[in-house]
C-alpha cells in the first residue's frame, strides 16, 4: 500500500523580539506575513517592551517569516532575538494578534529561565 504525499514536518518556535518592536506595527506585520507564507501561532506585546510570538509551520515557512521581520521595514527595527523550540499546537489554523499583554522575560535578563533558549543579535543567521 502506498501513501500519498511527502510527510510535513511541523514544528513551533517562540520567539522574542527587542529593539523598536512596539507602537511600530510589528504584530500587524507579522500577522499578515504569517498569514501570507501559511504561519500560525501568535504574537503579542510584553510590558517590558519586547514582543514574543509563537510561530508554527514548516521551517522554511517559519525562518522565511523571521528573516522579513528582522529585515524590518517602515519604523521596525529588530536588534535582539531569542528563540526556542515549544510543543506543536494541534489543530491551529490561524495566526492571530493576542492583546493580552504578559511580563515576558527579556532576552538576556531571564536568560536561566528559558531553558535551551538561544539569543542572536540582528545579523545573526538562524540556520
Amino acid at each position: 500500500m502506498q501513501f500519498g504525499g511527502p510527510i510535513v514536518m511541523v514544528c513551533r518556535i517562540r520567539y522574542s523580539f527587542t529593539g523598536r518592536v512596539q507602537g511600530v506595527g510589528f504584530r500587524a506585520t507579522a500577522q499578515h506575513l504569517a498569514e501570507l507564507l501559511g504561519v500560525t501561532g501568535w504574537v503579542r506585546n510584553e510590558t517590558d517592551g519586547s514582543v514574543t510570538m509563537e510561530a508554527q509551520g514548516e521551517r522554511d515557512q517559519i525562518e522565511s517569516l523571521i528573516i522579513r521581520l528582522q529585515s524590518g521595514g517602515g519604523d521596525i527595527a529588530v536588534t535582539g532575538l531569542c528563540f526556542q523550540s515549544v510543543p506543536v499546537v494541534q489543530n491551529e489554523r490561524v495566526f492571530i494578534i493576542d492583546r493580552r499583554r504578559s511580563v515576558g522575560p527579556r532576552c538576556l535578563q531571564d536568560f536561566w529561565f528559558l531553558e535551551k533558549m538561544t539569543c542572536l543579535n540582528r545579523n545573526a543567521i538562524l540556520l
